[in-house]
């Protein structure tokens, strides 16, 4: 195999490193390659990419699970900075957020599809503005919780329960078979 580099490309060797340096087109053999380019260290060294902007990635494959898409990572990743997804995230083990979730967005459904639910906090706000900002307006919505409760054999047999401030009398309710 013949690297051939842009011009002013340099390789330096003298420590166990491998660099290219003021790369400004890349090629194997005249052509681009159309298969793997594969950096394999033996030692115990890494591989730094450091790029002058950015490292940009264009093929635009889907992924569909951890082995297809445009990039694929065996190992862990670590992000130093921001992380922003552009579509879908799809985490296939636990999550765990050392700081504060924030989900925004016009119509905005959290499901937590668990046998037990534990909350620390002793108090959980219901019905605030953005950011936990006060209301400015009667939005003239009741404030509460709903209960899902069965009692047949069936889906049929499913009911609500509601407890909870009542926007019409401002009184506490519970409500059944709503």
């Amino acid at each position: 195999v013949t690297l051939i580099a842009g011009s002013y490309s340099t390789i330096f060797d003298n420590t166990g490193n491998v660099t290219l340096a003021n790369v400004a087109s890349t090629y194997i053999n005249g052509a681009y390659p159309n298969g793997n380019i594969v950096l394999n260290p033996q030692g115990s060294g890494d591989v730094y990419l450091t790029p002058a902007t950015q490292l940009y990635v264009q093929d635009t494959a889907t992924s569909t699970s951890t082995q297809t898409g445009a990039l694929i990572v065996d190992g862990g990743t670590g992000v130093g900075g921001n992380l922003w997804v552009g579509k879908t995230a799809t985490i296939l083990g636990d999550t765990n957020i050392y700081g504060s979730l924030n989900v925004l967005g016009t119509y905005t459904s959290v499901s937590v599809n668990s046998t037990q639910t534990y909350i620390v906090d002793p108090f959980i706000d219901i019905g605030t503005g953005y950011n936990n900002s006060a209301l400015t307006t009667n939005d003239g919505l009741d404030r509460g919780l709903v209960f899902h409760y069965n009692t047949g054999s069936n889906a049929t047999f499913d009911n609500h329960a509601f407890i909870g401030r009542s926007a019409q009398t401002g009184e506490l309710v519970w409500l059944t078979d709503i």
